[in-house]
């Protein structure tokens, strides 16, 4: 007993059950690669996942006057939110995002930064935002480019 055959030759169940476990170990970082956050409303950093290249949002990645917006562009995949920081000299507010329409949604909007989550449609859109200095000038014009994956 505590001994299996296997064409004759004998294999203890403890080196079976080892081999076992290392075959799923040897599995276990694929699975972990694609987790995703699934509550409602939790906010998310910009990931590769999140973040697509494309040559069709290479031109509303472009501020202007110095002033950008990132990440640029913006993939989003699930009911989470996506901080969007913007950044130029002497920025310090910012008006209301605009360009949304129905594929995206603006939740909040801080000081030089606002958090943008999926809309009721699938689809693209570049967004642009109006930045200020402190004595409430315009500096520029932030811009990055949405791509709405998840509809609700």
């Amino acid at each position: 007993m505590g001994t299996a055959r296997c064409e004759g030759r004998p294999f203890s169940f403890t080196s079976i059950r080892t081999a076992g476990v290392i075959a799923g170990l040897a599995l276990l970082p694929s699975c972990m690669g694609n987790s995703r956050p699934q509550s409602s409303g939790s906010i998310v950093p910009a990931t590769p996942d999140h973040v697509i290249q494309s040559e069709h949002a290479a031109p509303y990645c472009q501020g202007t006057n110095g002033v950008t917006a990132r990440p640029c562009p913006i993939w989003i995949s699930g009911p989470y939110l996506v901080k969007v920081f913007v950044k130029g000299s002497g920025v310090v507010s910012l008006g209301p995002p605009s360009g949304c329409y129905s594929y995206c949604a603006v939740r909040e909007i801080y000081r030089n930064k606002f958090k943008i989550g999926p809309g009721i449609q699938c689809g693209q859109a570049g967004i642009e935002v109006a930045a200020f200095n402190s004595s409430n000038q315009l500096v520029g014009y932030g811009r990055t480019y949405v791509y709405n994956g998840w509809c609700r």
